[in-house]
């Protein structure tokens, strides 16, 4: 059941099938993401980096396991049981509120964008982490998100499918996605 939870995180970084690695500015997107979903406030800038430096073990990106093992560990702090079901409930829970906050920024860079961000230059990768978690920390506040009501109640949203316009086929899409 966890493995499934934390297989589903993958689509917030762009992988369907299997993430092969996840670069510094999708990891501090979803990362930042996360931390208002979580926290309920901006993202700050020296969390995002502080973060990427201990999940990417001083890689230039994260490969499959780095990411499986951040967002279990994601998990583990915010759980106070060790029960596989409240595991589960948790990652859902911050799955959907983070998807809700990456859908309202603007598009990732394209590919070409993304790899250079994956290998900068040897004795500047301290700046870019500085620069690409900035950019992303003020993304977040931009959003005006920041605050209790920056996560989304998952009540809302079935209410939100049942009054809108949304097929059945949309509204089964969106609750696969939240693990209903």
């Amino acid at each position: 059941e966890i493995i499934e939870a934390i297989d589903r995180w993958k689509i917030l970084v762009g992988a369907e099938a299997a993430v092969q690695s996840v670069g510094v500015r999708a990891y501090m997107r979803l990362s930042g993401a996360v931390f208002v979903a979580v926290l309920g406030e901006d993202a700050d800038a020296d969390c995002l980096q502080e973060n990427w430096t201990v999940d990417s073990k001083g890689k230039p990106a994260l490969d499959a396991t780095d990411f499986f093992e951040a967002i279990f560990e994601l998990a583990d702090i915010w759980c106070e049981g060790v029960l596989a079901a409240e595991y589960v409930e948790f990652l859902n829970r911050a799955l959907w509120d983070t998807y809700q906050i990456l859908s309202q920024l603007a598009p990732m860079p394209d590919e070409e964008d993304t790899a250079k961000d994956s290998t900068t230059p040897d004795g500047h990768l301290a700046e870019h982490l500085a620069k690409v978690s900035r950019q992303v920390a003020k993304e977040m506040a931009n959003l005006g998100l920041g605050g209790k009501e920056g996560a989304v109640d998952k009540a809302e949203v079935d209410h939100e499918l049942t009054d809108s316009n949304a097929s059945a086929e949309e509204a089964a899409a969106v609750k696969k996605f939240m693990g209903k």
